[in-house]
């Protein structure tokens, strides 16, 4: 490590974020120096673990850590770190804090202990109420069963995963079952690492559920994404291959204990299977089950996804006809955004009801309008719709 260098780039960050008002932000290349900065400060760490090809990385900068009371909380609670997780030992951070989706966003005590961890853009109001938390010695998340230091004995291939996409490689599934089926203690933190981060031949998965509660005493809060990482390979192969019974599969592993919440993610896992493997009479079955529900505006958006995917790619009337029938209840709520009533005002022309799609495409403009969007869109609808007629 180099103070000089570390001081200058601390000068410059600071420089640059006061001047727009925003968070202070040093750019670090080595972990060792968001330690020396959170030692010396006297500070937490906020880690802002970001790529280069991140676009809500960049949304999340633009948006939330500009704004000048997101800034104030952060820049007095925090020595604010970014670091790029796919070169040097940006790799090593994200093995070791298991991060596989971007943005992630992660707290340490000045000591370098994880405290907390979140994933995803917000905007500057849900950050304020996030940063509440993150500042929050009573919701600190457990993060159990971690050595010190970022530096472990993981397998190469494991390293590959996480690098830049034309360098990124990953491992089949007889090279993970050989390298774990070899390991002394299959709880260990590098064998955690492993099942979290790739897809896992039948028999492991069966005797890592065996062996759930033991994940979760050992590693606390992040064991839940065993079942979760189960669940996601369950079901990218039932797309993969349109088989039903791997779709069931990723259904059964759900254990939400709430009936109500398991029906609705089982749902959801319908839809994304129908949408992906292009059965559109049984995605507008999703649908209008979705619309069905009483809190039906929970998922308007959705609901509104799926029926623009019939739109774009079905000429299924049977299919049509559900997704209409959702999108009128979504787009006739008092609270509807211009995005839903002009997917539902290109329904009603797909469907040939020229009158009514001309009527609500132009209730979607003054409604873009309103907010100040980017109409262009409906308006071309809007000379489909007039040319058809």
């Amino acid at each position: 490590m180099r103070p000089l260098r570390i001081l200058a780039v601390l000068f410059l960050s600071i420089t640059s974020a006061l001047a727009d008002g925003g968070v202070s932000f040093v750019t670090v290349s080595n972990w060792q120096e968001a330690l020396d900065l959170a030692k010396k400060h006297g500070k937490p760490i906020f880690l802002d673990a970001y790529t280069d090809w991140c676009g809500w990385c960049k949304v999340m900068d633009k948006e939330t850590f500009s704004n000048a009371e997101v800034a104030k909380v952060m820049n007095a609670a925090f020595v604010n770190v970014k670091m790029e997780m796919e070169t040097g030992e940006g790799v090593d951070v994200a093995m070791k804090y298991r991060i596989a989706g971007f943005p992630t966003f992660m707290v340490f005590d000045a000591k370098g202990n994880p405290t907390y961890k979140t994933f995803g853009y917000q905007a500057p109001e849900d950050w304020l109420t996030t940063l509440k938390s993150m500042t929050n010695p009573d919701s600190a998340m457990s993060f159990k069963g971690m050595a010190p230091g970022i530096q472990l004995p993981w397998p190469v291939w494991h390293r590959k995963a996480f690098l830049k996409s034309k360098l990124r490689t990953r491992p089949s599934l007889e090279t993970v079952s050989e390298w774990f089926n070899t390991q002394d203690d299959k709880l260990s933190e590098v064998a955690f690492g492993i099942l979290m981060r790739h897809a896992l031949p039948r028999e492991i998965e069966d005797w890592v559920l065996q062996r759930e509660q033991e994940y979760r005493e050992r590693f606390g809060d992040d064991a839940s994404g065993l079942r979760e990482g189960m669940i996601n390979t369950a079901l990218s192969g039932a797309i993969k291959k349109k088989d039903g019974k791997l779709l069931q599969r990723a259904k059964d592993l759900e254990q939400t204990t709430d009936p109500v919440a398991r029906e609705i993610k089982h749902l959801g896992m319908d839809g994304v299977f129908y949408q992906n493997t292009e059965q559109w009479s049984e995605l507008g079955g999703v649908v209008q089950r979705f619309a069905a529900r009483p809190d039906a505006a929970t998922h308007a958006g959705r609901i509104n996804e799926y029926c623009w995917s019939i739109y774009e790619k079905s000429d299924d009337a049977k299919a049509i006809a559900a997704a209409l029938t959702a999108m009128q209840i979504i787009a006739t709520r008092a609270d509807a955004t211009w995005e839903y009533i002009d997917t539902y005002a290109s329904l009603l022309y797909k469907a040939g009801r020229y009158d009514d799609a001309l009527r609500e495409a132009e209730r979607a403009v003054r409604e873009a309008e309103r907010v100040e969007a980017d109409f262009s869109g409906t308006v071309e609808l809007i000379e489909k719709i007039k040319a058809a007629k």
